[in-house]
């Protein structure tokens, strides 16, 4: 459990010179995991467990593996009293509902964004550099993070249509990451193999004038395409850009279809009975201004009409939910959302002291989460302490309930318990102690902070997390807990 300041860690020995530590959830669960046979089927549910939360929330598998293991143990000991198993993961699944309505209950003040990213990712000066983002952060913006060189810390933003395209471009070249601007741009989007342009020349013949710009976006370009557009640029001056789209397969489809929605073009599919042949000058799309640098295209202020790409927005949403279970393709949907939304920023985070730069790309991506769904759902008392006051008023409203009920309040709250106990613990103090100063009345609640080793005023803790990631991983932690005291017998053939 790597909460707390003194944080847990396991060494694993994978035959190498030295050992090799495992620090958070994740890696602690796979080093721990046998990956055959009977005894390692609950610990597999485990680490798919986190493994997922990693990716859907980006952040909180300490959290999710303190509550998880809590809820386990106690259900355990019910188990060892009488009680069966089945009835108690029912018990434990029917409180869902309730404890989502208890951490929204405990819902406090937006703090302000920088702290929020720090809260998450615990570096400052990375919180800093995130927090201005503005318009990509919020909605379905995208936040690309990648790893920069040596302590390299620089954030790029821009708002339009950006799509990734492939280096071979046709017109003239692309060069390396040198900017290539185009102000005033008619765009031609066809999921064709472009072979030649005498089917539309008279399109071209428009485009003669120098001050206006034609970018065409195809699935390839022949031979005979490319020398035709060389030609017409290296002669005549014309600005004639060809891409085509990064993404293959469907993929690349769907690349296509939002770009001409965004930008406003009709897309010349033969599939769908619309040839080059019957190509119109209106039937262009249209944007401000291009920008293409290190395989990146910006399309700023795309003429599309606006509410059906609201539209298109929201279906492939729903689709997205749709397909949940199947992360490649939802990422990817949610991802042409995030095109469609027209805000977009780049981050490239290099190492710090103590702190690889693959670590610190990490923090980021968690930073970057926790301020979309802070900003989108609001925020509860962090550090565990929203955890604890839950787990007091599971406690106190057990009383008189039904034994099967009364069980899984007591299961489910010493998981709630179990995160601030061990970040006090972890931190060299009593972790009852400070697991009572958080259930008190809201008013004279008191907050700990491990950092600093000392106990604070809740109207005075600015530590936060996201309330719908709390939820889900309480949701999450609850649901594994159930499944776990479920594997009773496993018959062997």
């Amino acid at each position: 459990m790597s909460l707390g300041p003194a944080r847990r860690a396991v060494l694993c020995d994978r035959g190498a010179a030295t050992a090799e530590p495992a620090k958070c959830g994740v890696e602690i669960a796979r080093s721990l995991t046998e990956e055959s046979g009977p005894w390692s089927i609950a610990p597999r549910v485990l680490v798919q467990t986190l493994v997922d939360a990693e990716r859907d929330l980006q952040d909180g598998t300490a959290r999710l593996a303190c509550l998880t293991g809590a809820i386990f143990r106690e259900g355990q000991r019910a188990i060892a009293s009488g009680a069966s198993p089945s009835v108690i993961a029912d018990s434990l699944l029917h409180l869902l509902p309730r404890l989502d309505h208890l951490l929204a209950d405990e819902a406090c003040a937006m703090p302000d964004v920088c702290d929020v990213a720090e809260a998450a990712c615990n570096d400052r000066e990375l919180a800093s550099a995130l927090s201005p983002l503005g318009a990509a952060l919020h909605g379905a913006g995208i936040v690309d993070v990648r790893e920069g060189w040596r302590s390299e810390l620089s954030v790029q933003s821009a708002s339009g249509f950006v799509f990734d395209v492939h280096p071979d471009a046709a017109g003239f070249p692309l060069v390396g990451r040198q900017a290539t601007v185009l102000d005033d741009v008619s765009v031609l989007v066809l999921n064709e193999l472009v072979e030649d342009f005498g089917s539309f020349a008279r399109i071209m013949d428009a485009f003669v004038d120098k001050a206006r710009a034609l970018l065409i976006v195809a699935r390839g370009f022949g031979p005979e395409a490319r020398a035709a557009l060389s030609v017409n640029h290296d002669r005549l001056g014309m600005k004639l850009l060809g891409l085509m789209p990064a993404d293959v397969s469907m993929r690349a489809v769907g690349v296509l279809e939002d770009l001409a929605l965004a930008t406003g073009a009709t897309l010349v599919n033969e599939d769908l009975g619309m040839s080059l042949a019957q190509l119109r000058p209106a039937m262009l799309g249209h944007a401000r201004q291009l920008l293409c640098s290190d395989g990146r295209v910006i399309l700023a202020d795309p003429a599309g009409d606006a509410e059906a790409v609201g539209r298109r927005q929201r279906a492939l949403t729903s689709e997205a939910a749709r397909q949940r279970y199947l992360a490649l393709d939802r990422d990817h949907l949610l991802r042409r959302v995030a095109r469609l939304a027209g805000a977009w920023a780049e981050v490239r985070v290099g190492e710090s002291p103590g702190c690889s730069a693959a670590k610190r790309v990490t923090r980021a991506k968690a930073a970057i989460s926790a301020i979309r769904s802070a900003a989108a759902d609001g925020v509860v008392p962090g550090g565990g302490v929203a955890f604890a006051r839950v787990a007091h008023l599971l406690v106190r409203s057990s009383r008189g309930s039904m034994n099967d009920d009364r069980l899984a309040r007591r299961c489910v709250a010493a998981g709630c318990n179990s995160v601030l106990h061990w970040i006090a613990t972890n931190a060299g103090s009593d972790g009852r102690h400070a697991v009572a100063l958080a259930a008190g009345p809201a008013q004279d609640a008191i907050a700990y902070d491990a950092s600093r080793r000392c106990a604070v005023p809740l109207r005075e803790w600015s530590v936060t997390d996201p309330l719908s990631t709390t939820q889900s991983i309480l949701r999450r932690a609850v649901s594994t807990a159930a499944t776990l005291l479920r594997v009773e017998t496993l018959v062997c053939c």
